[in-house]
């Protein structure tokens, strides 16, 4: 949707997902006990990864030029859970796995 205050933005309408714009909003989200979902970038992910329970990650087998990477994940601060190839889909040439994590 197009908002003239934010031209170049991806504005989303929809009753599945929330937009917000400071810690102070998000805290009744990270309160309840539902499953909710964070869209990076690195600074969103590095500044919310100490209030997460559980992480869905999908971790690809090919170096990317780039300056912003996801945060290194500790060991002795989370678990991981499950690991599933991801499936060969013909597009991609490199390999992937979907990996969960708990904290500890």
């Amino acid at each position: 949707r197009y908002n003239e205050k934010y031209p170049d933005a991806v504005l989303i309408d929809s009753d599945y997902v929330k937009v917000v714009h400071s810690l102070l909003e998000l805290q009744p989200y990270m309160d309840d006990e539902e499953e909710h979902f964070v869209i990076g970038g690195a600074i969103i992910y590095n500044l919310l990864m100490p209030y997460c329970k559980k992480m869905y990650v999908t971790q690809l087998d090919k170096d990317f030029e780039g300056d912003a990477l996801f945060p290194k994940i500790n060991e002795n601060d989370w678990k991981e859970v499950s690991r599933e190839q991801g499936p060969d889909d013909g597009i991609n040439d490199f390999k992937y796995e979907y990996i969960t994590y708990v904290k500890k």
